[in-house]
C-alpha cells in the first residue's frame, strides 16, 4: 500500500483572490506538485501499463506523484538504466496538459544540470504520456541536509555554494529558452554520486515570450499556477501571473541558500493557508539572525537577503547576475562572519593571545595601551579599516586594546577564513607569514 499523501503545497488561481485546496502528494521522500483536481495515485506497486519496446524491461516503480509514476527500466540493447514517467491513466484532462507540457518544456533544455529526455511515448489518441530520461544515483539537496542534520558551514557550505553557481548556469539556460522553473526547492535539487548537479522536475514550468506568458493554450493551465509557498515570491504568492519571470527563480534560489544556511525556509506556518499568506506579504528574518554563536558568512547572507527581495526590481535581475556574485563570493575571501557589539565592548584585549582579526562594517573603535591612568590612544578606527591581523600571521600576544566608541558591526576573519584563501605551504601564505613575525620582532626591539 502506497503511504498516504500530505496536503501541504498550494495551488491558486491566477488573480489574487485567495487559495485554492492546497495539494501536495508526497511518496517516500519524493514529491510532485499538481493542482487541484488531479486524483490520488495508487500504491508504489503498480506495473507498467504500457506497452514497452523489446529493448526495455521494468524495473518497478521508484517514486510517485499525484499524476506519474516514475519507473526504473533497462535499455538491453545500449546496457544501461533509464528513468520512465509514465502518466496515471485515471488523471484528469487538466493533468494530461500538464504532463504534456512538462514533457515539451524537459525536452527543450539540453544542459548538463538538467536531465536529458531521450525518448516520449504516446497514448492511442497521440498525446504523450511517457518519457524516458537518464537515471541519475544520487540524493537530493532535501536528503543531504535531513541527513547532515545542521546548517552548512565551512567546507561543507562552499561545496554547496559551486553547487549552486550550477544551479545558477542551468537557470540561465532554461531563462534563455522562455522558461521559468517556477517550484525551485531542496527536493528538485539533485546531487549525484560523482559531484554531478541536477535541476529537476519541471512539472510546473511556464513558457514566455519576452514579458509575457505565451504557453499555448491548448497546454496553459486553466485555473491556476502551482508552487511551494515555503520558496514562493510575494508574485506568484498572489496569483500576478503578468509578473512572472525570472526573478521568480532568483527568489526561489535565495530561499534553497537560506534553508541551505539555517535549516528551515524562509517561509513557515502552522497551515498551509497561512504560509501563502506569509510568502504573499511578509518578510523574511535575516539568516544571520538564527545562531549569533556561529552565522553563516556575512556577504553570503547579503547575496541571499538580495535575492529574497519583496519586490522584483529589488533583486538579481537574472540567475547570470546571481550565479556572479556566488562565484565573487567563493573567489574574494568574503567568508567572514557578521559580529554585532555594544558601545564600550572591548573586542581584543591587550596580553591575550589572539587568533583572528576584524574589518570595521559599521560604527567606530579605538585603539589603546595600558590601563586607567596609563592608557594612551593610538588611534580611531572607522568604516573599511582593520585591526588585529598581525595574530593571522605570527602566534603571539596583542600588543593594544581594541573598544568599541559606538555599536558596531565588524567581520571577524578567522584563522580558518585564512587557511581557505591562503593554504599552508603556498608562497603567499609563507611570505605573509615571514613578514608577520619580522614585524612582531621590530616592534619588540622597539618597545
Amino acid at each position: 500500500m502506497a503511504p498516504k499523501p500530505t496536503e501541504d503545497t498550494l495551488s491558486f488561481p491566477p488573480q489574487a483572490g485567495g487559495p485554492a485546496t492546497p495539494t501536495r502528494r508526497e511518496w517516500g521522500g519524493r514529491c510532485e506538485q499538481v493542482a487541484e483536481g488531479a486524483p490520488a495515485g495508487g500504491g508504489c506497486a503498480v506495473p507498467l501499463d504500457v506497452t514497452l519496446s523489446s529493448d526495455l524491461v521494468d524495473e518497478g516503480v521508484i517514486a510517485e506523484g499525484g499524476m506519474s509514476w516514475v519507473h526504473r527500466v533497462f535499455d538491453r540493447k545500449f546496457g544501461r538504466r533509464l528513468a520512465m514517467k509514465v502518466l496515471k491513466p485515471d488523471c484528469s484532462e487538466r493533468m494530461r496538459r500538464r504532463f504534456q507540457q512538462e514533457t515539451l518544456i524537459t525536452a527543450q533544455l539540453d544542459h548538463p544540470a538538467i536531465v536529458p529526455v531521450h525518448c516520449v511515448g504516446s497514448d492511442e489518441r497521440g498525446r504523450p504520456s511517457r518519457f524516458t530520461m537518464k537515471m541519475v544515483e544520487g540524493e537530493t539537496l532535501a536528503e543531504l541536509l535531513d541527513r547532515t542534520g545542521r546548517p552548512l558551514r565551512g567546507d561543507a557550505l562552499a561545496e554547496f555554494v559551486r553547487n549552486m553557481v550550477r544551479v545558477c548556469d542551468a537557470l540561465a539556460f532554461a531563462h534563455s529558452r522562455g522558461i521559468v522553473h517556477c517550484d525551485l526547492k531542496p527536493d528538485n535539487l539533485m546531487l549525484g554520486r560523482f559531484g554531478e548537479v541536477y535541476v529537476m522536475d519541471w512539472g510546473v514550468a511556464l513558457a514566455r515570450d519576452g514579458h509575457a506568458l505565451t504557453v499555448p493554450e491548448e497546454l496553459a493551465p486553466t485555473d491556476s499556477v502551482c508552487g511551494t509557498p515555503e520558496y514562493m515570491p510575494p508574485e506568484q504568492a498572489q496569483g500576478r501571473l503578468d509578473l512572472i519571470d525570472e526573478r521568480c527563480d532568483v527568489f526561489a534560489l535565495g530561499a534553497v541558500i537560506y534553508e541551505a544556511m539555517t535549516l528551515v525556509p524562509p517561509r513557515s506556518g502552522v497551515s498551509p493557508s497561512e504560509v501563502l499568506l506569509e510568502a504573499a506579504w511578509g518578510s523574511v528574518t535575516p539568516p544571520d539572525e538564527f545562531d549569533e554563536d556561529d552565522p553563516p558568512p556575512a556577504e553570503l547572507c547579503d547575496i541571499t537577503m538580495k535575492a529574497l527581495a519583496p519586490a522584483p526590481g529589488d533583486r538579481y535581475f537574472s540567475a547570470e547576475e546571481m550565479r556572479m556574485a556566488l562565484e565573487r563570493f567563493l573567489h574574494a575571501g568574503a567568508w567572514f562572519t557578521r559580529r554585532r557589539f555594544a558601545a564600550g565592548s572591548c573586542v581584543i584585549r591587550e596580553g591575550d593571545r589572539g587568533d583572528r582579526a576584524y574589518f570595521v562594517e559599521q560604527g567606530r573603535c579605538v585603539v589603546y595601551c595600558g590601563k586607567g591612568a596609563d592608557r594612551q590612544v593610538l588611534r580611531e578606527l572607522g568604516p573599511g579599516e582593520l585591526f588585529g591581523e598581525l595574530a593571522l600571521f605570527a602566534s603571539d600576544v596583542r600588543v593594544a586594546s581594541v573598544e568599541c566608541v559606538t555599536d558596531a558591526v565588524l567581520l571577524e576573519v578567522s584563522e580558518h577564513a585564512v587557511d581557505r584563501e591562503l593554504p599552508e605551504g603556498s608562497w603567499t601564505r609563507r611570505m605573509l607569514d615571514t613578514l608577520g613575525r619580522r614585524f612582531v620582532e621590530y616592534d619588540r626591539e622597539r618597545r
